[in-house]
């Protein structure tokens, strides 16, 4: 039997890929800072399943107190990454550099002495750089985005993370490669992400309007299987596959799309107004002002939308072809999620989320 470890297990593609990896036969150790989250999480497991799946308690920062849990793992699934809170209001820089980038590196460095075969990390398409909507990226291109001018320190860190992890490949026999999704929805958003979020807001009719861009969604679901493809054919080939990288972002879809698509499976109005990008840097400033103000965290956030501003389609062909993936239609993801949501609450948020 295989076994597998999963960083950041209780996350919106960790949860999901630790069912996926339990549906396929494996033996998963899931990482979570919360066991009990955790196990509420995965309450619904069928007993078998329940029996391969154990729940490891730490985090990234603090690896030292749970290496132990790395010996005897085949395939090392690293989802885990300060995430949701570094698009909040406050200074989040060291916290994601201490986390994405340092945490990753000690984490490789132990999957590595600890015999573990192969890793696959979860990258982002935000390490591609801003080109635009005209132009569509893939692997091939290595020119890093701008974060100086997006201000969205979260990118940056994944960028320097991935590059952290090429230098470890010239040092260490451990073989990674990496997965690159786009914005992800689906079941299991429990945090909730910023997809997640959105989601909410839209049923509980919170937003007014809808910003004139674009992104490329994906289904967790779909993401999962990409990273479980992944550790398969670095398992048969691991000197081909080694370092390589694929695209699993899903179709470039407008805003206007995807709410539209909300209102078309759950029947609650859409915002019906479609604002450019320099108005919604206007209102995302307004939020913000106000947030800090009252203390809560803005809808919108004025490095969000610059980051939206310069999104560009992603080619996924690369996952498609090699990995056999294909993404399931926006309306069966949006369908799912609120499905969720029905049957659960989302869970309170967590301070300092490590998970993706």
């Amino acid at each position: 039997m295989n076994t597998a470890f999963v960083t950041g297990c209780t996350g919106l593609l960790g949860s999901n890929l630790t069912r996926l990896l339990l549906a396929n036969g494996y033996a998963v150790r899931g990482l979570a800072r919360d066991p009990d989250k955790a196990e509420r999480m995965f309450v619904d497991l069928a007993p078998e399943a329940r029996e391969r799946f154990t729940v490891v308690e730490g985090d990234l920062l603090h690896l030292s107190t749970w290496a132990d849990a790395l010996h005897g793992v085949d395939t090392l699934f690293h989802t885990a990454a300060y995430f949701r809170e570094s698009f909040t209001l406050g200074e989040h820089r060291d916290t994601l550099w201490a986390v994405n980038v340092d945490g990753t590196r000690t984490l490789l460095e132990a999957a590595d002495a600890a015999g573990v075969a192969r890793a696959v990390h979860t990258s982002s398409g935000g390490v591609l750089p801003h080109a635009g909507p005209g132009r569509t990226l893939d692997e091939t291109d290595e020119i890093p985005p701008d974060y100086d001018w997006t201000g969205n320190d979260y990118f940056e860190s994944k960028h320097a993370c991935d590059r952290a992890i090429q230098a470890f490949l010239t040092t260490h026999r451990l073989p990674v490669a990496f997965v690159l999704p786009g914005w992800m929805f689906g079941p299991g958003d429990d945090g909730p992400t910023s997809a997640g979020q959105l989601v909410l807001d839209l049923l509980d009719q919170k937003l007014p309007a809808v910003p004139d861009v674009s992104a490329c969604v994906a289904d967790a679901r779909d993401v999962a299987l990409a990273h479980l493809r992944t550790a398969e054919v670095l398992a048969d080939d691991p000197d081909r596959w080694r370092g390589e990288r694929f695209i699993a972002a899903g179709p470039y879809t407008s805003f206007r799309a995807l709410v539209d698509t909300v209102e078309e499976v759950t029947g609650v109005p859409a915002p019906r107004w479609t604002v450019p990008i320099g108005l919604m840097k206007v209102v995302a400033l307004g939020q913000e002002w106000w947030g800090r103000l009252t203390g809560t965290d803005p809808l919108v956030t004025r490095r969000g939308v610059q980051t939206l501003a310069v999104n560009s389609p992603l080619d996924s062909s690369k996952a498609e072809q090699v990995l056999g993936v294909r993404f399931r239609p926006l309306a069966q993801t949006l369908r799912d999620t609120i499905r969720y949501y029905h049957q659960r609450a989302p869970l309170p948020r967590e301070p300092a989320s490590v998970a993706v």
